[in-house]
């Protein structure tokens, strides 16, 4: 029997879960807010690791079809696809996220197919305004060919102390229902969530978080990058030990961005160190930003 990977769907899109010693956290369950009781503030929407269903406190039973959508805001096709990606056999792959008997990949292997670079993925890459090769260079960026379950994308190898212990694709093709997929949590050395992407890369005592792994891209080495807005706590643990942290969260329209941004913000001002929130104009977000432009902003915040 399959049941939907709600762990790895809510690590992958950012979806802020309850935190162990939280009110709402029970043994066995993921703790969500729920999207269908609004005005009812609170983590009352549970997922059952074992049985594979949804169930809020508040409103009651759940499909997983219902709550992807909702979370996923996508159409029905989006919705099958998406929910065919997240599903594994029982009792496999599927813990409590603060389960200390996690298992981990003694290495991680990238996906079937990967070579470096096609002109087509070169040429995706140039048309969001980034220079291919440089980023071949600088961040080891690689591709995947026609077959697969990773077929057509920018692999991204995420390195810890420079070993490979995970990697993000984009898919170049505009048709993939899940543009950014992560490796599968049990392929991974470590989880990406517990890390910062491009942090091996940093080289002073002054970082600028940014959501995605494309920003980190446009702006550079000193950049990393949390996987989406959904940050974890051994990720600010990590955030914290730089003396000088710069947030560049996006500018969506719905705000999601900057109040994250204010989250982290918030955590972070506890410790050490100095703090501040960066807000860009006339562009969403960083991975839009001309070359010279992120360069200069670089240069700004680190001071050379």
């Amino acid at each position: 029997m399959k049941i939907f990977n709600f762990q790895s769907y809510a690590y992958d899109h950012g979806v802020d879960l309850a935190s162990e010693n939280g009110k709402h956290y029970r043994p066995g369950w993921i703790q969500i807010a729920c999207p269908f009781c609004t005005g009812n503030p609170g983590f009352h929407l549970g997922f059952n690791i074992a049985k594979g269903y949804f169930n809020c406190w508040r409103c009651g039973w759940k499909s997983v079809a219902d709550v992807v959508q909702k979370l996923s805001n996508c159409s029905i096709y989006e919705l099958e696809q998406i929910v065919k990606s997240y599903q594994v056999r029982s009792g496999l792959n599927v813990t409590d996220k603060n389960s200390k008997q996690k298992a981990k990949a003694p290495s991680c292997k990238l996906p079937m197919g990967t070579n470096p670079m096609s002109p087509r993925h070169k040429k995706y890459l140039a048309g969001r305004g980034f220079d291919p090769d440089e980023l071949s260079e600088v961040w080891g960026l690689l591709g995947t060919g026609p077959v697969g379950p990773y077929c057509h994308r920018v692999v991204a190898p995420v390195l810890l102390d420079g070993k490979l212990v995970s990697y993000q694709c984009r898919d170049i093709t505009g048709k993939s229902a899940i543009p950014y997929k992560a490796c599968s949590i049990d392929q991974e050395v470590v989880h990406h969530k517990e890390i910062l992407y491009g942090e091996d890369m940093v080289y002073n005592d002054s970082v600028v978080v940014v959501e995605g792994i494309t920003d980190a891209w446009k702006l550079g080495p000193g950049a990393v990058s949390t996987f989406g807005i959904g940050f974890t706590t051994p990720q600010v643990l990590r955030i914290k030990r730089y003396q000088h942290r710069f947030i560049l969260y996006d500018n969506d329209p719905k705000r999601e961005g900057q109040m994250a941004a204010k989250k982290l913000a918030n955590i972070l001002m506890g410790f050490d160190g100095t703090t501040e929130i960066i807000s860009l104009k006339n562009v969403k977000d960083p991975g839009e930003l001309d070359k010279m432009d992120a360069k200069q902003l670089m240069d700004d915040l680190f001071d050379y």
